[in-house]
């Protein structure tokens, strides 16, 4: 992956999941070439919001958010 991505601090965590919603706003599949910030700003507009993506796939990425996998797929969460 290209983008790399600082692991973020629980108060960090803490901060964006409450900015995210429980709505789904889609799943993604992770393609050669994917990082967490292309994805966001796939699906928002946005790349610096690739943290809400992290967020909501912890349990699947782990603890580095360079560390997605081609073949997973991510919940993209609707943003409050």
């Amino acid at each position: 992956m290209t983008d790399k991505h600082k692991a973020l601090s629980p108060e960090e965590e803490s901060l964006i999941a409450g900015q995210v919603s429980a709505k789904l706003l889609a799943k993604h599949t992770v393609a050669a070439g994917d990082s967490l910030s292309k994805i966001a700003e796939q699906h928002y507009g946005d790349s610096s919001k690739w943290q809400a993506i992290y967020v909501a796939n912890k349990d699947i990425i782990g603890d580095d958010p360079n560390q997605i996998e081609v073949g997973q797929v991510l919940k993209v969460p609707e943003l409050d």
